[in-house]
């Protein structure tokens, strides 16, 4: 994020959001994937579950009690148009597949999804 804002100045300007993520997970009704890190596990440092509600799932309740939960997947909507959004303890948000230009400006700018969330 840090060498787009630099190297395109006109064009991209995002900001690290701070994010608490144990606040806004519980308030998410549907997670279909997350990652979980810093495993202390011999030979699995982290893992990738994916599906309708993993977190639900007896594996990620294991891999969590292992590691922290620090990434997720859910559906957020957008109008009357559901979209997939990534969101990361880490502060970031990443938009897999293909999402529409004004939707990625009201987050980067309005932080729409995140105080939807938190309210």
């Amino acid at each position: 994020m840090d060498t787009l804002n630099r190297e395109r100045t006109k064009t991209f300007n995002a900001d690290y959001l701070g994010l608490d993520f144990s606040k806004i997970r519980p308030r998410v009704k549907e997670i279909n994937g997350v990652w979980v890190s810093k495993m202390e596990q011999p030979f699995l440092k982290a893992i990738g579950l994916y599906g309708p509600n993993v977190d639900r799932s007896e594996m990620c309740k294991l891999a969590e009690s292992f590691g922290v939960a620090n990434a997720m997947l859910i559906i957020y909507d957008y109008g009357s148009t559901p979209y997939p959004v990534m969101i990361s303890a880490d502060y970031c948000i990443a938009f897999p597949g293909e999402v529409v230009e004004r939707f990625c400006l009201d987050v980067l700018h309005g932080w729409r999804v995140c105080k939807s969330m938190i309210r």
